[in-house]
């Protein structure tokens, strides 16, 4: 993806969060300044992958194949107290398709904030 497609679709998902009176954490708009002040909660976020994620699965097609994701929270896989727990935003467009994907071991809640239809295939894995 292009970085100018990367940014229209943060800016898109800022202006919809906000509608949704949803707040991002300070450093949701950080600039690498910003992140090389703070290393320990540079750090702490990139062990756990949070932020911001814009992806076409490698198509070339967002606007039909893509999705955005912003990472609050996201345990790691050696941690011992327990099964990992992610907590996301994501936002997919009405035409757009999601890839299908599992995890062995993580807990994800699905909850639509924003409106719309959510629609799943389910397995039995």
């Amino acid at each position: 993806m292009k970085r100018s497609e990367i940014n229209a679709a943060i800016t898109e998902a800022k202006e919809l969060f906000a509608q949704c009176r949803f707040r991002l954490p300070p450093w949701a708009d950080w600039s690498v300044e910003q992140w090389k002040q703070n290393p320990d909660t540079a750090k702490w976020c990139l062990e756990r992958q949070m932020g911001w994620d814009v992806t076409d699965f490698q198509a070339g097609r967002y606007a039909e194949f893509g999705t955005l994701l912003f990472c609050l929270r996201n345990g790691q896989q050696d941690d011992a107290d327990g099964m990992p727990y992610a907590e996301k935003l994501m936002v997919v467009g009405e035409s757009q398709y999601v890839p299908f994907h599992a995890h062995k071991v993580k807990m994800e809640d699905i909850i639509v904030r924003g409106g719309g239809n959510l629609v799943l295939e389910m397995f039995n894995t």
